[in-house]
């Protein structure tokens, strides 16, 4: 089992008992980015990036990867992304997922596509063997789920691998395994934040108008990347880090991440949308000035 010890807390009454697991061998979770498309964004989509730390091939054929907002209410479900295709030994695969209007450059050429509102900087992501939403909101009783192959909470995240989730995940940067994919299913020791660097089965991907790289952060103005995002407007960096415009976080007049609604009327945590001033249920790329929504139906307030 993938799910490491997660502290007790409570939840709707009940409570959440740490539970322990086996490190996975092959197919983990390599990166999770939710600040795609927000302010400040360099990418126009959030994205979750696997990775296959065997040697042999795995076949993801009846598998998903699947999100839960950080801090689930009763109501919480999990939203499903069903993938395709094979992941070969040390090889990436990338699955785009929901799109909002800003940043400047689109992901690489996805291996599969979603429609999932991530949050930037509060979620749950889990690589899951079936397509089927899972059904559990604590540490335990995912823990406990067979069908979750990886799992990696982030931020304030209730439910997570070890004794914490990962932290420093923003609308500019994602969280990430070091290069070596080690997985201890200590998510706060696995993964650490950077900027984000989407690569695929076919590569990273280069910026536009002469941007280019290979392999890790991306640049802005002028030159080339040796880094794995796409640098920016022609531009990158040797591996440092890159000043961008505006380095807002997740929203701008309200909205939260979390699904209790913020800014004046409310949001919801399971699809549907607060319109007056509302919130997101883990979305990411949350509300401007009349909120936002992860996917669902429109409201009024």
């Amino acid at each position: 089992m993938p799910i490491g010890v997660a502290g007790a807390v409570v939840l709707a009454g009940i409570a959440v008992h740490s539970a322990s697991a086996t490190p996975s061998s092959d197919a983990v979770i390599a990166e999770v980015y939710g600040g795609g498309g927000n302010s400040g964004a360099t990418y126009t989509n959030d994205f979750i990036e696997l990775a296959n730390a065997g040697a042999s091939t795995l076949d993801l054929s009846g598998y998903s990867v699947q999100y839960l907002r950080g801090t689930p209410a009763e109501t919480s479900t999990w939203r499903a992304t069903p993938l395709t295709g094979t992941l070969v030994g040390g090889a990436r695969y990338l699955v785009q997922e929901w799109a909002n209007t800003g940043g400047s450059l689109p992901l690489p050429a996805p291996d599969a596509a979603g429609s999932i509102n991530l949050s930037a900087t509060d979620g749950t992501v889990a690589l899951v063997s079936g397509t089927a939403p899972l059904t559990c909101l604590t540490a335990a009783d995912c823990a406990a789920d067979p069908r979750v192959k990886d799992l990696v909470g982030y931020g304030n995240a209730v439910v997570h691998e070890g004794s914490g989730p990962a932290v420093g995940a923003s609308a500019t940067t994602s969280v990430a395994r070091g290069v070596l994919l080690g997985d201890t299913d200590e998510n706060a020791a696995d993964f650490t934040p950077g900027l984000p660097t989407p690569e695929s089965s076919t590569g990273n991907g280069g910026g536009t108008d002469g941007g280019g790289d290979d392999g890790g952060p991306a640049g802005v103005t002028a030159g080339a990347d040796d880094g794995g995002t796409g640098g920016g407007t022609s531009g990158g960096d040797d591996g440092g880090t890159v000043g961008v415009v505006e380095g807002a976080i997740n929203g701008a007049t309200s909205g939260d991440d979390g699904g209790t609604g913020g800014g004046t009327s409310g949001g919801d945590d399971g699809g549907t949308v607060g319109v007056t001033g509302g919130g997101d249920d883990g979305g990411g790329t949350v509300g401007v000035i009349a909120g936002a929504d992860d996917g669902g139906t429109g409201a009024t307030g």
